[in-house]
């Protein structure tokens, strides 16, 4: 969906992915209260926008054909 995404002109939402992904690895790999709480704040928040922003952009930006590739 990612790359599908870039190429639609997407590179914000693609960057801001890939950030947050890299920072919910970082959060669990910690020890603690503190990360495991960070952890679930901020995955809370991502799954919010990719459910809102990410995948309504992917909707709107790729064709049917190009999401039915994506399942393949």
């Amino acid at each position: 969906l990612l790359p599908a995404l870039e190429q639609a002109g997407e590179a914000e939402l693609v960057r801001r992915t890939l950030d947050e992904h890299a920072e919910l690895r970082r959060l669990i790999s910690e020890d603690g209260a503190r990360a495991m709480t960070g952890f679930a704040e901020l995955l809370t928040q991502h799954i919010r926008f990719e459910e809102r922003e990410l995948f309504e952009v992917a909707q709107q930006k790729l064709s049917s054909a190009e999401l039915a590739e994506l399942v393949d």
